[in-house]
């Protein structure tokens, strides 16, 4: 389902969830990444992936994510962001900047707005503990 929301988003078909509010200004966001092609897989599913992971990317770098990256472990920031690309992310374009028979590279870009930051970031440190290290359940798995 997922992979089927970020082709359409991708080809244009699909309308931002969340409205951009004309009070305040999105957050631009920019990345990029490449995947390696898998044997098998068909080009445009290494587009995709590659331009999941840019997205992630892109927002994961976002100097207002500061909060968070002080007061939770890299897992939990790395869940936060998913969410707040999974649900918040709007007029996302993806360019192929690269494709060869080893690799494909993409470039995106969109907009975030600052509101669903702060939404997530609130809910996500009031739901979580506030560590910076990982817990013990998590060190006994590894």
């Amino acid at each position: 389902m997922k992979l089927l929301l970020v082709l359409l988003v991708l080809v244009g078909m699909v309308k931002p969830a969340f409205a951009q509010n004309t009070e305040t200004q999105a957050l631009s966001i920019y990345g990029n990444a490449c995947e390696k092609v898998i044997e098998g897989e068909s080009k445009a599913s290494t587009r995709v992936r590659a331009a999941d992971k840019a997205v992630f990317l892109g927002v994961k770098k976002l100097p207002q994510l500061a909060r968070a990256k002080s007061i939770l472990n890299e897992h939990d920031v790395n869940v936060l962001v998913y969410r707040l690309v999974d649900e918040y992310v709007e007029d996302l374009s993806s360019s192929t900047v690269q494709s060869d028979v080893g690799k494909v590279c993409v470039e995106i870009k969109g907009y975030l707005p600052p509101e669903a930051i702060e939404k997530v970031q609130a809910e996500f440190i009031k739901e979580e503990k506030p560590l910076k290290e990982a817990a013990p359940e998590v060190v006994a798995e590894v």
